[in-house]
């Protein structure tokens, strides 16, 4: 019975897996799809711009218990000790409008860029289903960290990264 059940989880762990990876449409190594967005602040952020920088673009929305967790660290790990001339941080609201989240950052006070993107249409450059979703851009513009879902561990995972790319 042991060997059943062993048997039938890891059936069970594999489709699981398989399912998240065809809500990927790009994945590490692949091309960054390019995009044009306005901030909340009236910026124009044209991906195609940052060229030659690290870019990590993050997809959110107000809604969300994991977004919301993951956003303060964000801040905090990477915006506040890592952003600069070499870094760009963009999060995008995913089917929110610019209204919304002009009023969600009067309360949250992020100084990351932030973007809405209402009709999906950038995000579903990038993937199908779930959120939050953290993209690390490299200079040359191919993706070279993908992942959704939050778990501080992985997050840690990723602000170990920049700061490795940023030392080079």
């Amino acid at each position: 019975m042991k060997q059943y059940s062993y048997a039938l989880f890891l059936s069970l762990l594999t489709l699981s897996l398989n399912a998240q990876e065809s809500f990927d449409v790009v994945t590490k190594g692949d091309n960054a799809p390019g995009f044009t967005v306005k901030t909340i602040n009236k910026k124009t952020i044209c991906l195609d711009d940052l060229e030659g920088k690290y870019v990590l673009v993050n997809f959110f929305a107000t809604w969300c218990k994991p977004c919301m967790e993951e956003m303060p660290l964000m801040e905090k790990h990477i915006q506040q000790r890592l952003a600069g001339e070499d870094l760009v941080v963009i999060a995008i609201g995913r089917e929110h409008n610019i209204n919304e989240l002009e009023l969600f950052n009067e309360r949250k006070k992020f100084t990351f860029h932030i973007a809405a993107d209402p009709k999906r249409s950038i995000y579903k450059l990038y993937a199908r289903k779930y959120i939050p979703r953290n993209y690390l851009i490299g200079p040359s513009g191919k993706l070279i960290y993908a992942h959704s879902g939050f778990k501080k561990g992985e997050f840690q995972k990723l602000v170990k990264l920049i700061e490795t790319k940023l030392a080079k």
